[in-house]
């Protein structure tokens, strides 16, 4: 057993110390006695200059950017999230004052008997029940009085909820506020 690991040793040690390596450096065929430096780093199709480097790429050169215009790109999405957050809060805080303007709206409607009942338990449509001052109101009143309704539902956002207005006495229906318009029946 010994013999034959110190027979394998004086083969295979002279060879490895011998060993020759065929490389390609800049595109020429080379034979170096020392392993080839690029062999492991895979390289790609393009050889491509950013930023003063060289670089290998498998993707055009013209779809691989700079550290300068990646920055810039950064900070345009950044500005534009910055800018679409304070939309959004804007316009969540002009909601919240529709909102509350419709509720005391409501609030007098009601104190005016001109709302009976109202009760919504989604997916359902609202029971938006009126008292007897519905009557006596012109149509464009009837018409302002459901729309802050629907602004009251919809938590004072710029949408719309379909319901029918039902008489406080019999329960039956009056009229049907339907995607913003108001119908009387």
């Amino acid at each position: 057993m010994l013999r034959i690991a110190l027979l394998v040793s004086m083969l295979i040690l002279p060879v490895v110390g011998n060993a020759q390596y065929r490389c390609t450096v800049d595109g020429r065929s080379v034979v170096q006695s020392e392993p080839c430096t690029d062999a492991n780093r895979k390289l790609g199709k393009y050889r491509c200059y950013v930023d003063g480097q060289v670089i290998y790429s498998d993707a055009s050169c013209t779809t691989i950017k700079s550290k300068e215009v990646l920055a810039r790109e950064a900070k345009e999405v950044d500005a534009a999230n910055v800018a679409k957050k304070q939309a959004e809060a804007s316009a969540s805080a002009t909601d919240d004052k529709r909102f509350d303007t419709c509720r005391a709206k409501l609030i007098q409607a009601q104190k005016l008997d001109l709302l009976y009942d109202m009760d919504w338990k989604p997916p359902k449509e609202p029971r938006v029940v009126v008292g007897p001052t519905f009557f006596s109101i012109p149509i464009d009143a009837k018409e302002g009085f459901v729309e802050t309704v629907n602004c009251f539902l919809m938590a004072g956002e710029d949408r719309y909820i379909n319901f029918d207005v039902l008489d406080y006495r019999t329960g039956k229906s009056l009229g049907r506020y339907s995607y913003g318009k108001f119908k009387m029946k």
